[in-house]
């Protein structure tokens, strides 16, 4: 799940848990079972966004493109990991 966009952390949701919060370049790879899940997705710009999505993953690999317009977050599910992924992007370092 890479994001770009605005210089601040984008915190993610799965099903109403936190999953990370994600900064420029970085990426976070979950292990999900299949079915529907919703997606909630927040970034700060003049003002705070917050959106949610619903989405079904139906393949055992799924990639999911998170991103930021000038008044929401957005997200795309992609086939395939886009060329250069692992030279552009680093995996985020999660604490506890």
């Amino acid at each position: 799940m890479p994001f770009k966009g605005d210089q601040t952390r984008s915190p993610q949701h799965l099903d109403g848990k936190g999953v990370a919060a994600l900064g420029i370049g970085e990426y976070v790879q979950l292990d999900l079972d299949p079915g529907e899940q919703e997606l909630g997705l927040a970034h700060r710009d003049e003002f705070d966004f917050h959106d949610s999505y619903l989405f079904r993953l139906d393949k055992a690999v799924t990639y999911v493109k998170v991103y930021n317009t000038p008044f929401s977050t957005r997200y795309a599910v992609l086939p395939a990991l886009p060329d250069g992924f692992l030279s552009k992007y680093r995996p985020v370092k999660l604490t506890r």
